[in-house]
């Protein structure tokens, strides 16, 4: 008998952040899947203007306006 797998410490599906300007929005991050399991360590790298930092501040909930946070699920 197989233990139960253990939920996610941090779960986010289809993570996409958007800055609306004129004439349009502007993709800063799309459709990102991420998982850490508890005891994990996780690294985010990427060349200057990735989406690094915009990742980090909408897991937590923090892109200013205009921006916008859309997820394919919620970010647990």
């Amino acid at each position: 008998m197989s233990s139960p797998t253990p939920e996610p410490l941090l779960e986010v599906r289809g993570l996409d952040v958007r800055f609306h300007v004129t004439g349009g929005s502007v993709h800063a991050v799309r459709g990102l899947d991420l998982s850490v399991q508890r005891g994990e360590v996780a690294a985010v790298v990427g060349e200057s203007g990735s989406g690094k930092s915009l990742t980090s501040l909408a897991l937590l909930r923090l892109i200013p306006a205009p921006g916008t946070i859309t997820t394919d699920s919620s970010i647990r």
